[in-house]
């Protein structure tokens, strides 16, 4: 009986030293994916904050594209009205 006994004790301190690694393992990865995620994270926010400001640029150049075509429409609009004018002055008025 104190066999058995003696038996069980040694599986129940190598089972708990066992456990102890493991346990261990786990907090050193736990810790590495925390760098990691971190690392993570920032790489996501930065990529986010390019992003962002490269459509920024686009949306201000479009919209500086948008404004100088609408100036050449408007020009073009009124040299059109313009001959347009000048065609109607010279029909016969009834």
């Amino acid at each position: 009986m104190d066999t058995r006994v003696a038996k069980l004790e040694a599986f129940a301190e190598s089972s708990d030293r066992r456990l102890s690694l493991i346990e261990q393992d786990i907090r050193q990865i736990s810790s590495k994916m925390d760098k990691h995620f971190i690392i993570f994270a920032s790489t996501v926010a930065v990529l986010f904050l390019v992003l962002a400001g490269a459509m920024w640029q686009g949306y201000t150049k479009l919209e500086e594209k948008i404004s100088a075509s609408e100036s050449r429409s408007i020009a073009s609009f009124d040299k059109v009205e313009a001959k347009l004018d000048t065609l109607l002055d010279r029909l016969p008025k009834k």
